[in-house]
């Protein structure tokens, strides 16, 4: 019997190497039809870069979603 580890903890292990690729912004956790996944969050999902990206990591299928730009929100 394998056991997975739980998606955050895999989320945390990749997202240092996910977000060296030109391109991604961010890496967050999901859900889809009742089951986890792993978002990397995109300025633009060019073919060439999701080519780039793996389309499951430790048994969690990962999902790219386009966002743009992402900036952090200044603070008062």
């Amino acid at each position: 019997m394998t056991t997975k580890r739980p998606v955050d903890e895999v989320l945390m292990a990749h997202t240092t190497e996910l977000m060296k690729l030109s391109g991604v912004v961010g890496t967050a956790q999901g859900e889809e039809r009742g089951k986890p996944v792993i978002l990397v969050l995109v300025k633009r999902a060019t073919p060439r870069l999701r080519e780039r990206l793996p389309r499951s990591l430790e048994g969690y299928r990962v999902v790219v979603r386009e966002t743009g730009t992402i900036k952090a929100l200044d603070r008062p």
